[in-house]
């Protein structure tokens, strides 16, 4: 019976070894991948562009009005990681994003509504493309500015960037962007 009970102390003695080595692993692994998520760093450029656009805005149910919203071009950036919906989103290392940083002001009375990316396409390859990541329709408050932000895919090595804006059909302007 002793030498029975001897054996039982010994194998929940080993039992508890083998956990509690299990347990320290477990957590090491699990800081060593934590710690490898937490060693990205977003790469970032930045260009000050102070730019200015006047366009006609829009009520709530889309009909075009009289008054203007102020749009500005403030920055642009060129960056591997944009944040959607308050979540990181990355790109391949190949890829960057190139964010335009836009301020839409509103200097009237009445609240104004506005589609930033119907009057901003990055040209490329003889084609002129939407933002990857924008916004819906933005409400501007009366006597307010709100900011704004549009993303478009782009190729890493590149450092040079065309940005047309203006009302789709009508006069467009090219801007030229350097990094």
């Amino acid at each position: 019976m002793k030498n029975l009970d001897k054996q039982f102390k010994f194998w929940q003695f080993l039992s508890l070894t083998f956990f509690i080595i299990s347990l320290i692993l477990g957590i090491s692994l699990f800081k060593a991948r934590s710690s490898k998520q937490k060693q990205f760093t977003p790469s970032q450029k930045t260009v000050s562009l102070e730019r200015k656009w006047n366009f006609i805005a829009f009520d709530r149910s889309g009909k075009t009005l009289k008054t203007t919203v102020l749009l500005s071009i403030v920055s642009v950036e060129k960056t591997n990681q944009i944040f959607v919906r308050n979540k990181p989103v990355r790109t391949t290392p190949d890829k960057s994003f190139l964010v335009l940083n836009l301020e839409l002001e509103n200097k009237n009375p009445e609240r104004l509504y506005f589609y930033t990316s119907d009057y901003v396409r990055f040209v490329a390859e003889g084609k002129k493309l939407e933002a990857d990541f924008k916004n819906p329709r933005l409400e501007i408050a009366p006597f307010s500015t709100k900011k704004d932000k549009l993303a478009f895919l782009i190729e890493n090595k590149e450092n040079k960037f065309q940005i047309q804006i203006g009302e789709v059909v009508g006069l467009l302007e090219t801007i030229e962007i350097s990094f």
